[in-house]
């Protein structure tokens, strides 16, 4: 539970310093709407996995091979300007 809440912290602060304040609702939900599907969607595959193989292995394979797409997805983000961040902040006040 505390890995997950470390992981939790960063998957929810980091887009609040990446992205604008105009669009920063948006992106929550996207993220949310992401992380809601795939909380649904993974058990079912992973169930689909062992009852065609039998075995665990192909289901430990499928989370590892996911881990790995998310975090080459993670690497990939890019920074923002902070110059344009802080024009958006000073429309805003």
């Amino acid at each position: 539970m505390i890995f997950k809440s470390f992981a939790f912290t960063v998957a929810f602060a980091l887009p609040h310093k990446i992205m604008s304040k105009k669009v920063i609702g948006s992106a929550m939900g996207v993220i949310n709407m992401g992380a809601q599907a795939a909380g649904f969607i993974s058990p079912l595959v992973m169930g689909f996995i062992i009852s065609l193989t039998g075995s665990f292995n192909g289901a430990f394979w499928f989370l590892i091979v996911c881990s790995g797409i998310s975090i080459i997805a993670a690497l990939s983000i890019k920074k923002n300007n902070q110059i344009a961040q802080s024009n958006d902040v000073d429309l805003l006040a």
